[in-house]
């Protein structure tokens, strides 16, 4: 399974998302939370 965010991302900016715990295993157990960060480079 997978999912899909459509954004714009800015050049040499810094992002984060944030996966709630409404995200669930196949036993329907919810994730900790979990963040990712990414810097984008310059254009």
């Amino acid at each position: 399974m997978s999912w899909t965010i459509p954004v714009e991302l800015e050049p040499n900016k810094k992002y984060q998302i944030l996966i709630g715990n409404n995200f669930r295993t196949k036993k329907s157990i919810p994730l900790k939370p979990y963040v990712i960060e990414f810097k984008t480079t310059e254009k």
